[in-house]
């Protein structure tokens, strides 16, 4: 919780944004002195090690501890891609209702575009 708190500090104190703010206000696990980030790909993990050096030196002098460091849990993003394309809206609504197949069909209507 600490640790969470002095994240957040830092994030107001240098007025971090965009990307990186992102990726740091994800939720964390503290197991000891390892702090585990959740990243979705190895970008993420050079964001984040473009400011880990500064990231750390404030964390350990926030919380008197030099021993803390980060670990990385890189985890597939699950978020589904939404249709862009009109064949791609129309294969999305005719997987939520077939009968759209179906009259497609009976009206000779093309699909493809």
């Amino acid at each position: 919780m600490l640790v969470r708190q002095k994240l957040d500090q830092y994030l107001a104190d240098k007025k971090v944004t965009g990307a990186i703010k992102i990726i740091l206000t994800k939720p964390i696990k503290v197991n000891g002195n390892k702090i585990e980030l959740t990243i979705n790909n190895s970008v993420e993990i050079a964001m984040v090690e473009n400011v880990e050096v500064e990231l750390l030196g404030y964390l350990r002098s926030q919380l008197q501890n030099t021993d803390i460091s980060f670990n990385y849990k890189i985890t597939a993003d699950t978020e589904e891609r939404k249709p862009y394309t009109s064949e791609e809206k129309f294969k999305a609504m005719a997987k939520k209702n077939p009968a759209l197949l179906k009259l497609a069909e009976e009206f000779g209507l093309d699909t493809d575009h």
